[in-house]
């Protein structure tokens, strides 16, 4: 049996999914978003304190998953590039709280490049340049059982649009099926 957690890292919205293959076949087992805000500026705090809360936020979470799930492999999409300093600098700190949090788990850390993710989408959807909502179709698609529609509705009930966290789930998702393509995962997907 293995369990993997997956990733799309961000600093505001993280999505997450794990996913099982103790019957011979993958299974997901938990999806969510973990979400952060900046606190107001009325509070007038520094920006690096700011930062270091929501980074809190974010290990908090990741250690609950973690223990509940014990994973054996953590897959993520590490973001790069940016429009700003502060971006990039947001974007180091979420790659190096992931990474700082996987290292003593002993378990195998895939980080995935974003443009992986965009092939796979790519090729999948037969679209060149999928969106959003060509992506969270995909995964419906992929994942019949799960019942995203119902899971993650739009808050104006729209048919064929989700919630706005379901965006970050779906690329978690997207980046587990290019982790298991990984010669890394070679061996846990024929288990």
């Amino acid at each position: 049996m293995a369990t993997v957690i997956t990733l799309d890292a961000a600093f505001r919205n993280i999505g997450v999914a794990v996913l099982c293959n103790d019957t011979g076949s993958w299974e997901i087992l938990h999806t969510e978003t973990i979400q952060n805000s900046k606190q107001s500026k009325k509070m007038n705090i520094y920006a690096v304190d700011d930062d270091v809360r929501c980074m809190r936020i974010i290990l908090d979470r990741l250690e609950i998953l973690r223990n509940m799930f014990e994973p054996s492999v953590i897959a993520a999409e590490f973001p790069v590039g940016s429009q700003s300093s502060s971006a990039a600098r947001l974007l180091g700190c979420v790659t190096g709280l992931i990474t700082a949090w996987a290292h003593p788990l002993d378990v195998l850390l895939i980080p995935i490049q974003p443009q992986a993710v965009k092939d796979y989408a790519t090729v999948q959807t037969g679209i060149k340049k999928p969106g959003k909502m060509d992506i969270q179709r995909l995964v419906c698609k992929m994942y019949p059982k799960s019942n995203f529609p119902e899971k993650y509705p739009h808050k104006d009930k729209k048919p064929g649009k989700f919630a706005g966290v379901f965006e970050h789930i779906a690329d978690a998702l997207i980046v587990f099926e290019v982790a298991k393509a990984s010669p890394f995962m070679h061996s846990i997907n024929h288990q």
